[in-house]
């Protein structure tokens, strides 16, 4: 058992190597940190747009009560104006092309895993199913890490480049921060487990539609049942995008969509895994 134990870890620690080490993941880290330093002048030319444009081209970019930019989730596109900054701080991490970044990230790996024949080796070689399928699902979780630590970089960088250091409540960022990661992590659980029950490239297609179709589900069910159903808060990716709003913030039912949303997601997908064939 021990030694099945030490045969587990080792091929963790193989799978967390060829994906950290990856040009993709490199290439996709290197990513984030630019889009984040260079967040702070997009918000600034969307808003600047914003004055000589007609306000209805700019709701393409609202969900809900906030304006998605991709790069950042803010209230109002003016809000570099404010004397503090901590809406931009907690915005960066819900912006729709850091998640879709994630996204492409995990599903790329998950089915560059299945096309080199690691999946198929593993699994002839007596590695047990559940827990490579864990094993996949726990990697894709971690390598969100240091993601989300390259996109606060970038965007702390940015915002000192601007002199707009300052803050009204450091405790409040560091709050909705955690939540973020947390949610992130869940995200990223969704992505791999998604990547798995596909298995190829559409994989990858899949996930990075799914960041900007979702999102807008809930908005066109309340259209088309006049007001009558409002569904926003039982999407995961719409409970991340909307985070940043700490006033409006509700933890526990944040977590429990999460919680609730990955449960399907890796049940779905643990069977799928059960049952595939790779001969």
């Amino acid at each position: 058992m021990e030694n099945e134990r030490i045969s587990y870890v080792r091929l963790f620690i193989a799978s967390v190597k060829r994906f950290i080490f990856s040009k993709r993941y490199l290439i996709h880290l290197l990513l984030t940190f630019v889009l984040s330093s260079f967040s702070i002048q997009f918000l600034d030319a969307i808003n600047q747009t914003s004055h000589i444009m007609p306000p209805d081209v700019f709701e393409v970019f609202k969900s809900g009560n906030k304006y998605n930019i991709g790069v950042l989730t803010v209230s109002r596109l003016d809000i570099m104006n404010e004397p503090y900054h901590d809406e931009l701080l907690m915005g960066i991490l819900s912006g729709s092309f850091f998640i879709c970044i994630i996204a492409s990230l995990i599903s790329g790996f998950i089915c560059s895993e299945n096309k080199n024949g690691y999946v198929k080796i593993a699994i002839t070689h007596g590695q047990s199913r559940f827990s490579l399928y864990n094993q996949y699902v726990l990697v894709s979780v971690l390598s969100s890490v240091p993601i989300i630590i390259s996109s606060l970089i970038g965007i702390v960088f940015s915002l000192s480049l601007h002199n707009m250091l300052m803050f009204r409540s450091i405790k409040n960022i560091l709050q909705v921060l955690i939540l973020q990661a947390i949610l992130i992590f869940f995200c990223s659980l969704c992505f791999a487990c998604v990547a798995i029950i596909i298995k190829d490239y559409r994989a990858v297609a899949v996930c990075v539609s799914s960041v900007f179709i979702i999102p807008l589900l809930p908005g066109y069910i309340h259209i088309f049942t006049a007001g009558q159903v409002e569904l926003e808060k039982f999407f995961l990716l719409n409970q991340l995008i909307h985070s940043s709003d700490f006033g409006n913030l509700n933890v526990g039912v944040s977590i429990l969509t999460a919680v609730v949303t990955s449960a399907i997601i890796y049940i779905v997908g643990w069977l799928c895994f059960y049952n595939c064939n790779f001969d």
